[in-house]
């Protein structure tokens, strides 16, 4: 009967006699020394392939460029749009001559500001979810080649 075993450090499946029991081998995928277990395992051999710091490395070295998404940039735009209006609208306020112009001014302000921060929370939303998108891709690529 052969005994199954897994290298601990490459994750390939190794069979070999029983009586190679307690003796040590290389691993014929990553050549380290790794002892044969005495007892054959009773746990079936793992037939997937972990995720190694090194996949996870390269699927981090694609460019940047490719993982930005042009809504991002869009919604920064539209963020600064606001609040240059609402600084315009403030300021066109402030030097109206009416009662309630204090008031109108930091209205508009306010809506510029509110504006702005949607708009710049919303394109952050889009590139961390962008990131996580192109970021699982590349892992999956990367694990299935």
């Amino acid at each position: 009967m052969d005994i199954k075993f897994t290298c601990p450090r490459c994750l390939q499946n190794i069979s070999i006699d029983e009586k190679g029991a307690g003796a040590t081998v290389e691993c014929p995928s990553c050549k380290s020394q790794i002892s044969v277990p005495v007892e054959p395992s009773a746990k079936p051999p793992l037939s997937y392939r972990a995720v190694t710091p090194a996949s996870i490395s390269e699927a981090l070295s694609e460019p940047v460029i490719e993982r930005r998404s042009g809504w991002s940039w869009f919604l920064k735009l539209v963020g600064v749009i606001c609040l240059v209006g609402g600084m315009f609208w403030f300021f066109a306020a402030v030097y109206e001559e009416r009662s309630d112009s204090a008031r109108n001014a930091f209205i508009y302000i306010g809506i510029g500001i509110g504006g702005a921060i949607q708009s710049f929370f919303f394109a952050f939303l889009i590139d961390v979810f962008t990131d996580i998108r192109w970021f699982l891709k590349k892992l999956v690529d990367t694990r299935n080649s």
